[in-house]
């Protein structure tokens, strides 16, 4: 990035149709000091990314979560294809913050927003059209 930060991918290889992947962990890519600009150069250079150990929100992962937020987002926007290994199914992860009486409105607008686009990620038609718009 513009920042001349360095990435880290800790794997990442071809996969059998000859697009690039890259594997995580939440931790990697949410639990460091990293940005949006750092989430578009990985989204420019892998088709798809794999992330592992995604908790299950709780309000001490506050920062975490909104870096997980800004990365879903990118990726989103960029049309590459997510897969989580998470703690709970997708549609649980912000169940927690969403029931929260104290959440910040802005918070609360980015859990759902995350939410639907994660949903929409795990559709065939997504992962299809991911296909498309990058081949």
């Amino acid at each position: 990035p513009m920042e001349k930060r360095h990435i880290t991918v800790p794997a990442y290889g071809t996969d059998v149709r000859g697009a690039k992947v890259a594997r995580f962990t939440f931790h990697d890519l949410c639990g460091k000091n990293m940005g949006r600009a750092d989430y578009s150069v990985l989204a420019e250079n892998y088709h798809t990314i794999f992330v592992e150990g995604v908790p299950k929100f709780k309000p001490d992962l506050g920062a975490e979560f909104r870096r997980f937020i800004s990365l879903t987002d990118i990726l989103y926007g960029k049309k590459v294809e997510l897969q989580l290994q998470s703690e709970v199914h997708t549609e649980q992860l912000f169940a927690d913050g969403l029931m929260n009486a104290d959440i910040d409105m802005d918070e609360l607008w980015g859990f759902r927003r995350c939410s639907s686009m994660l949903s929409e990620m795990q559709n065939p038609k997504y992962k299809h059209m991911v296909w498309l718009m990058r081949n």
